[in-house]
């Protein structure tokens, strides 16, 4: 199948995720790139740290917390999942020293910060994730383009409320979309907004189903149902479907298309961080590393490539 050609979902008022494309990638989006550089612990580390964390990283970083603490027993990280769209206010407020984000940061948004805390966060990416578009398994459709979504979504003067309206045929085609969503403050909702929907609202009718996990639950158990959730929470009786922006040929949510910024609904994990904080750098330091990569297969989330760590940690000295 030809792909089509790598998209870029940012515009230039947004903050941009220049990506550094290895051969790694290519191969093995999905695991821990053998080339990254293991921990190795710096000495005399001491302090607490409050990390401000959205709700999708919150069990990837409570985990990396955990092993940070038993490798430096002089420091005390508290994870404390706020929503991504709060984060860098807690750092603004000195509230946290290192706020989490994986939505869509405006440069007004690090602004403030710089503006209260009299200096800019340092911001590097930790890890990459996705919002996949999950339907039964039984369904034929393969593709679905981002204005067929919105359509299906948003209220409108184009809505799709049937499958046919898709392009669906058989039995299937003349059943009424089930479209499940997660809650609107959560900021996958309002990535998913941003990016596929072109910033409209979900419609009303649209259920709000608590998590990742119980959105593909619903998908799997439902013939008609579509749902919106995060990467990594799929069962067998559920697919993703491939995306395309426009239309033509669709582009599969694998950990390569997903890092190399051709997947339309890819996202990174950004972590912003006072500068000359010790305890903040080192447990960045340690995400960035072979374990911290480990840390976030585990949690569902892509690890960087070692070119890409590399590249972050040297942000950090």
């Amino acid at each position: 199948m030809t792909r089509s050609k790598p998209r870029r979902i940012a515009p230039s008022r947004l903050v941009a995720l220049t990506l550094c494309f290895a051969p790694w990638v290519a191969a093995q989006g999905d695991s821990v790139d053998p080339e990254a550089a293991a921990y190795l612990p710096a000495a005399g580390i001491k302090g607490s740290l409050v990390v401000a964390s959205a709700a999708t990283s919150e069990a990837f970083l409570k985990r990396a917390a955990e092993k940070f603490q038993a490798l430096h027993p002089g420091v005390k990280v508290t994870v404390d999942a706020k929503g991504s769209s709060l984060t860098l206010p807690a750092l603004a407020s000195g509230a946290a020293q290192i706020a989490f984000t994986n939505h869509v940061v405006l440069p007004e948004e690090l602004e403030q910060c710089e503006t209260k805390l009299g200096k800019r966060p340092v911001t590097v990416r930790v890890s990459f994730d996705a919002i996949l578009v999950y339907a039964h398994r039984d369904n034929p459709l393969r593709t679905i383009a981002l204005p067929q979504i919105a359509a299906i979504y948003t209220a409108g003067a184009k809505e799709f409320r049937k499958w046919s309206d898709v392009g669906v045929t058989g039995k299937l085609a003349e059943s009424d979309i089930v479209a499940l969503g997660l809650p609107a403050s959560r900021s996958t909702t309002g990535y998913f907004r941003a990016v596929a929907l072109g910033g409209g609202s979900v419609r009303s009718g649209v259920p709000e189903i608590l998590s990742s996990e119980e959105i593909v639950k619903a998908v799997s158990q439902n013939p008609a149902a579509i749902g919106f959730a995060t990467f990594g929470v799929a069962n067998p009786a559920v697919k993703a479907l491939w995306l395309t922006k426009t239309g033509g040929a669709g582009i599969e949510p694998t950990g390569m298309n997903i890092m190399a910024g051709d997947y339309p609904l890819g996202r990174a994990l950004l972590a912003h961080a006072l500068p000359g904080n010790a305890v903040g750098a080192e447990f960045l330091r340690f995400l960035l590393s072979r374990e911290g990569g480990k840390l976030a297969v585990e949690n569902n989330h892509l690890a960087l490539p070692a070119s890409i760590c590399a590249n972050e940690v040297a942000k950090l000295q």
